[in-house]
């Protein structure tokens, strides 16, 4: 008599397409992509309403530093919600009040469009190049043609601004690729000194307000912003 033994096969369950990981790194990215936008093209604004690049610094270090110095006295004030005073300074050079004077100021030499090309490009090329230059991390074919597309998407809808400007426009798009290059600076030591967006976000903008709001207010004072134009 023979006996036959039956085995199960065992279950395949196919892969999602994407993961909860991924869906959120989308969503952030999607959400940065926006507020980014949002942030070149009302500082446009302000600077064709009568406000100095200084004016929108003030503005938004100093709401921004009150809104997070309770987090970070919370979170310890001693060592600067743990990002540390020192890293904390070198941060805030690099994306406080002097990347808006410099990125804002740009807009007073060269167009919207200009801006909105130049800056996001200069981080993205910026960042990919330091990324493989320090950490080692070289770019796969994907993202270089993701980057690719990415820049093409922002030179299409920037349209035929892109060609508008006249003797001054160099002096703005120098700026805004400077500006794009702090933040990849910053990002990249962000990865190095492995410190989370919330701390990071809180120190900057607390110590920025620090230096940056009693500065503006002794020297400039608010009669720009009292006066521009709605």
């Amino acid at each position: 008599m023979s006996s036959s033994t039956t085995s199960s096969p065992a279950l395949s369950v196919a892969p999602s397409a994407i993961s909860m990981a991924e869906a959120r790194g989308i969503a952030l990215g999607l959400a940065a992509a926006a507020i980014w936008g949002a942030y070149l093209a009302m500082a446009k604004a302000g600077v064709s309403a009568g406000l100095a690049p200084s004016d929108i610094a003030f503005i938004r270090y100093g709401v921004a530093g009150l809104v997070m110095l309770p987090w970070l006295v919370a979170k310890g004030f001693r060592t600067c919600g743990g990002v540390g005073w020192g890293r904390a300074l070198v941060l805030s050079m690099l994306v406080g009040p002097v990347f808006i004077l410099i990125g804002v100021g740009g807009y007073r030499f060269a167009p919207l469009a200009h801006g909105a090309v130049m800056q996001p490009a200069a981080l993205t090329i910026l960042s990919i190049v330091l990324a493989a230059l320090v950490l080692k991390d070289r770019p796969t074919v994907a993202r270089l043609v993701g980057v690719a597309g990415m820049l093409a998407g922002l030179a299409i809808i920037a349209g035929p601004g892109l060609f508008k400007g006249n003797s001054l426009t160099p002096i703005g798009d120098v700026m805004f690729v400077i500006a794009g290059g702090m933040w990849a600076v910053f990002t990249l030591l962000t990865k190095l000194w492995k410190v989370a967006p919330l701390p990071v976000t809180a120190a900057v903008s607390v110590l920025s307000a620090a230096v940056y709001v009693p500065s503006f207010l002794a020297i400039e004072g608010v009669d720009r912003l009292a006066h521009a134009a709605p």
